[in-house]
């Protein structure tokens, strides 16, 4: 995709860089708003850029302004997006209606119980599209632990057994 592609779709500010040294990992976008309300050649413009890249970054976002929304506009110009199958209650059963989870069991709402206040989900993460990857769900200050890290290195003073004489 050309620096010229770039500027006509989003505006002189725009351009596009490569991501990683080795250039196959994908190319890194500036100065495009995704929060803006997008032109029905944009998202076109944006999916091309999936076609030839794996990885597409969109730099400087307004991190207080930004939410998942802004986000889920981009597949609405190419139709409805859907429930995420893991968020049904029911993921994987056979032969009955889908029925979505409880918004107490929902990733987004435990992972925000993780570490209230210090951690939270970006706005917009509870809707039924977005599916929330985390390793905060169960953890956090007030929760057990579930695993115990194996010990690395003897501790001072003490032999390891594998240096036994």
């Amino acid at each position: 995709m050309a620096e010229s592609e770039v500027t006509r779709m989003f505006g002189t500010g725009a351009s596009i860089d490569l991501l990683s040294v080795d250039k196959c990992i994908g190319r890194r976008v500036t100065e495009v708003d995704l929060a803006s309300p997008l032109s029905p050649e944009q998202p076109e413009f944006v999916v091309s850029l999936l076609d030839h890249h794996p990885v597409i970054s969109f730099l400087n976002q307004d991190k207080d302004g930004f939410c998942v929304h802004n986000v889920e506009r981009l597949p609405n110009h190419f139709g409805a997006p859907v429930t995420h199958p893991k968020n049904y209650a029911n993921y994987g059963a056979k032969d009955v209606p889908p029925r979505v989870r409880d918004h107490a069991k929902q990733k987004f709402t435990q992972a925000n119980q993780a570490f209230p206040v210090q951690i939270i989900c970006a706005g917009g993460t509870e809707s039924p599209p977005v599916c929330v990857t985390t390793n905060l769900v169960g953890s956090g200050p007030t929760s057990e632990p579930r695993f115990l890290l194996p010990r690395l290195s003897p501790r001072i003073g003490e032999r390891s057994r594998s240096f036994a004489a």
